[in-house]
């Protein structure tokens, strides 16, 4: 829902735009959106969030990186996955055994760069699976996935934790 001021949530807005029909598509791979996205982390001023580290903003920059096991980073790259209408597949539409790889591999990536960035990457993809289980629709083996995921990754982020100079809050904020 639109608010007073005539914003939006920029989740909500993502959402409105992956399901659009159009004549024609720009593809942006999730690897070049997450450079992307680091590269801005990395430019980033405002007097009402510190400025972040450069390990915080390497996890940033890979948060996507696990989606490099369907793009057209690979040798033999198949065209993107289109539904019925021909319109191209968003990643919110992509079949839970795949994108929890996808998001498995980039989790592992950001977790190369520090732990911080494994943290912060994990929670960002457990609030999209915690979204996808709220939504329902899925059938009971991807649902057995997405618990499973999670589970997952509350081990992963206790195991790292213990080791991080980060409050809870601190890591919320900087996941958001």
């Amino acid at each position: 829902a639109t608010r007073e001021d005539g914003f939006v949530s920029a989740w909500q807005a993502v959402e409105e735009t992956q399901h659009r029909t159009a004549a024609s598509y720009w593809l942006i791979t999730q690897p070049d959106h997450a450079a992307l996205a680091g590269e801005l982390a990395a430019h980033f001023v405002s007097p009402r969030f510190p400025c972040l580290e450069e390990s915080v903003v390497r996890a940033i920059a890979v948060h996507d990186a696990g989606w490099a096991l369907f793009g057209p980073e690979q040798e033999n790259p198949a065209p993107p996955p289109t539904g019925a209408a021909g319109k191209p597949l968003s990643f919110l539409e992509i079949a839970p055994e795949d994108f929890i790889r996808a998001w498995s591999a980039s989790i592992d990536q950001a977790e190369a760069e520090s732990p911080v960035g494994g943290i912060m990457v994990s929670r960002h993809f457990c609030r999209l699976g915690r979204g996808r289980l709220a939504a329902g629709g899925d059938n009971d083996a991807d649902t057995r996935r997405l618990v499973s995921f999670l589970e997952q990754e509350a081990q992963r982020e206790r195991r790292l934790g213990s080791s991080l100079p980060y409050s809870q809050p601190e890591l919320e904020r900087l996941t958001d």
